[in-house]
């Protein structure tokens, strides 16, 4: 799990996807593709580029089928994110990952949590409840 967020996220390798995952894999439930996640994150890294990762804790199952893991994201805003232009301003906000693993050690099941508002936030956006929904 250190090298897939060293490799894929704080060196932003888009071919090292096809390394941790299936061919067909499923993220928050929804069925994807390596190819499909790494252009998710080339489009991430073009309004955050220098993003980086820091393992905070890592844990698994006994059988090492299931993987969780607390991370650090830093980052700095340089390009359009939505609605709000590129600011300028380092980020940090904190996520919380769960990988679990086939037979062949690649990743068939991954659920994401971030805090999504304190990243907004640190970009001057004015969250109301319920906009966008």
């Amino acid at each position: 799990m250190r090298r897939y967020w060293q490799r894929v996220w704080s060196e932003g390798d888009p071919d090292a996807a096809a390394d941790f995952y299936a061919a067909h894999y499923r993220q928050d439930g929804v069925p994807r593709t390596p190819a499909e996640f790494s252009e998710g994150m080339l489009r991430w890294r073009s309004r955050f580029p220098d993003t980086t990762v820091e393992v905070n804790k890592l844990f698994s199952t006994a059988d090492g089928r299931v993987v969780v893991s607390r991370v650090t994201y830093r980052a700095t805003h340089l390009g359009d994110l939505r609605s709000i232009p590129a600011t300028g301003r380092k980020t940090e906000v904190t996520g919380i990952d769960i990988f679990e693993f086939n037979e062949d050690g690649k990743v068939v099941d991954h659920w994401h949590e971030a805090d999504h508002y304190g990243l907004y936030t640190q970009l001057g956006a004015e969250l109301q409840p319920g906009a966008g929904s």
